[in-house]
């Protein structure tokens, strides 16, 4: 979706002369710091399967103390 406006020609004078007074913006580049923390001490996990069984758990648990079959 576009929106046109039209400026009378003195708002679009005072415009320019706002905009042409503001101070040129400085571009700088952000840099990242990165660290080295060694190797994974976890091994081969799977975090999503891990997760999932998790939630798993909590939901039988759940389901137990609803139902009254803990």
């Amino acid at each position: 979706m576009r929106t046109m406006i039209v400026f009378d020609s003195d708002t679009e004078a005072l415009v320019w002369q706002a905009l042409g007074s503001r101070p040129a913006l400085k571009s700088t580049v952000f840099v990242q710091q990165t660290f080295d923390s060694g190797p994974c001490l976890l091994g081969d996990v799977n975090f999503n399967h891990l997760a999932a069984e998790l939630e798993d758990e909590e939901l039988v648990a759940k389901l137990r103390r609803e139902f009254g079959k803990d």
